[in-house]
């Protein structure tokens, strides 16, 4: 036949995985306890994902957790006898047309009337 093409033979690919076995050279994952965590803050400084993980910071939150079970704010007297709370649907329109591409402001009129959350009034 005219322009038959002989088959190449097939290379093996590279898996990701197979990338740079030093990442993951000193990482057990079946290993628990503070042995292996030391180890792993350890290589956290020279590893790339764990910089981008911010795995110390989210142990340092962990390790400054409060036992306290009060909340110790002060209530405060409502700044107006009127109050609309938050999660107040409040019916409006566009005056201005919104174009997704474009950072700017966008105008808009409320065009039912809005009652206090608390009285209805």
């Amino acid at each position: 036949m005219l322009g038959a093409r002989k088959p190449m033979p097939l290379r093996p690919r590279r898996s990701a995985a197979a990338g740079p076995a030093s990442a993951l050279a000193g990482v057990d994952p079946l290993a628990a306890g503070p042995a292996s965590t030391a180890a792993q803050t350890q290589q956290s400084a020279s590893d790339p994902t764990a910089v981008q993980n911010r795995q110390d910071q989210k142990e340092a939150f962990l390790k400054g957790a409060s036992t306290e079970t009060r909340n110790s704010g002060q209530l405060t007297l409502p700044a107006s006898p009127y109050q609309v709370m938050a999660g107040t649907v409040i019916a409006g329109a566009l005056v201005t047309g919104i174009k997704s591409d474009l950072p700017g402001d966008v105008i808009g009129t409320v065009t039912e009337p809005v009652y206090d959350s608390a009285t209805a009034r």
